[in-house]
């Protein structure tokens, strides 16, 4: 006749233990995977709310960063967000922040640099924006990368994914309205601003003319390394 086995025999149980550490080492496995770089999509979905769309003037919009949130009042906070400066430099009375409530906010230009086409601009807002956390240091080749702006169709937020080409350059996608937007790393940390579009060209020489046949969009960026160095405390 078969034994039942009680308890204590399957506690004592060799083969229990290696089950049980098997158990640990996939779900110790698996919390590593969810939180590398290259496999937490989810918090680059979650940063999306720190992406603001800008209306620096009539019939013209672009993206911006928030990169702190700092309590002013009762209701409102102060945040400072990076963005293009090509997207500042010639605002009108028109200009304002929409935020993702519909308030329509003005915003001010707090620093700009015309060379490396970035700016830090502040927005007192009704509504608490996380800040994205800006990452230290040269993004790795190859390494995947996000777009964030608002350059979908009627000013809607599009995410575009790539990887690093250079640390100022990468192959996720980007289009008209993302300028001043967020690269991020799969962890949703800042890797730096968008500032343009790099069309890369193939030249070739058919019956002795040159002809430059484009071939790729890819987004150009300021790095957050170069952000830090140019605005400082600023921005963090």
């Amino acid at each position: 006749m078969k034994k039942t086995p009680n308890v204590l025999n399957i506690l004592f149980d060799p083969d229990t233990w290696i089950v049980v550490a098997l158990v640990l080492i996939a779900l110790i496995i698996h919390r590593i995977e969810v939180e590398t770089p290259f496999t937490s999509t989810r918090k680059v979905g979650a940063a999306a709310r720190s992406v603001i769309q800008l209306m620096p003037e009539r019939g013209s919009h672009g993206s911006a960063a928030v990169v702190k949130a700092e309590p002013l009042s009762e209701g409102v906070w102060l945040l400072t967000l990076v963005t293009a400066d090509h997207m500042v430099a010639d605002q009108d009375e028109t200009a304002h922040a929409l935020l993702a409530n519909g308030a329509e906010v003005p915003f001010e230009v707090l620093d700009r640099d015309s060379d490396i086409d970035a700016a830090v601009i502040t927005i007192r807002s009704p509504i608490f924006v996380k800040a994205l956390p800006i990452r230290d240091g040269t993004p790795f080749l190859a390494e995947p990368a996000f777009t964030l702006g608002y350059g979908g169709a009627y000013g809607s937020l599009w995410i575009g994914c790539g990887v690093i080409c250079t640390d100022s350059l990468t192959t996720a996608p980007i289009i008209y309205g993302d300028s001043g937007g967020a690269v991020l790393d799969g962890q949703g940390r800042l890797l730096g601003t968008i500032k343009n579009i790099e069309v890369m060209n193939q030249v070739t020489e058919p019956f002795g003319s040159v002809v430059r046949v484009p071939i790729a969009h890819h987004a150009g960026f300021v790095s957050s390394a170069a952000l830090l160095s140019r605005f400082g405390t600023k921005i963090r």
